[in-house]
C-alpha cells in the first residue's frame, strides 16, 4: 500500500467515526438528570416554524433534518476518500476531487471548533490535512 492510500484510508477511518459518532448523538435520549436540556428540548418541539409554500415544521425537526444531513454529508465525504484511495494514479479530475473533499471536512473542522468540541474538530481536521497531503504527493 503506497502512502496516498494509507493516508486517504486513515482520512476515512477519521470521518467514519465522526460519522458514527455524530449519528449517535443525534439519536441519544436525554438523560433524565439533565432537566435543563429536556426542557429546551421540548420547546424546540412545540415552536412552529413557517416555512415557504404553507408549511411548517418544529425547531426540533428542523435540527434533526440538519442533524441527518451532517451524518449524511460525512459518510459520503468518508466513502469518496475510501474509494479515491483506490487510484492508482491521481489524474487531474481525482486531484480536483480530493481537494474539495479535504476542504469539506477543513471546514467542518473549523465550524466544530467555533460551535461544538474538539473531538470532531480533530477527526475531521485531520481527515483534511491526510486528504491534502495526498494529492500533493509526487506520484510513484
Amino acid at each position: 500500500m503506497n502512502q496516498k492510500s494509507l493516508f486517504l484510508k486513515i482520512a476515512f477511518g477519521l470521518v467514519l467515526f465522526t460519522c458514527f459518532g455524530h449519528t449517535m448523538g443525534t439519536f441519544m435520549e436525554i438523560p433524565p438528570e439533565q432537566v435543563a436540556v429536556a426542557n429546551a428540548q421540548m420547546v424546540l418541539e412545540s415552536t412552529m416554524v413557517p416555512l415557504p409554500m404553507g408549511f411548517q415544521k418544529s425547531f426540533a425537526d428542523i435540527f434533526l433534518g440538519n442533524n441527518i444531513s451532517v451524518s449524511v454529508y460525512l459518510l459520503i465525504t468518508g466513502i469518496i476518500f475510501l474509494v479515491i484511495s483506490g487510484a492508482k494514479q491521481f489524474d487531474p479530475i481525482v486531484k480536483k476531487l480530493l481537494m474539495i473533499n479535504s476542504f469539506g471536512m477543513a471546514m467542518l473542522s473549523v465550524i466544530s471548533i467555533l460551535y461544538f468540541f474538539p473531538l470532531p474538530a480533530i477527526c475531521t481536521g485531520l481527515a483534511a490535512i491526510f486528504g491534502f497531503v495526498s494529492a500533493f504527493l509526487p506520484e510513484k
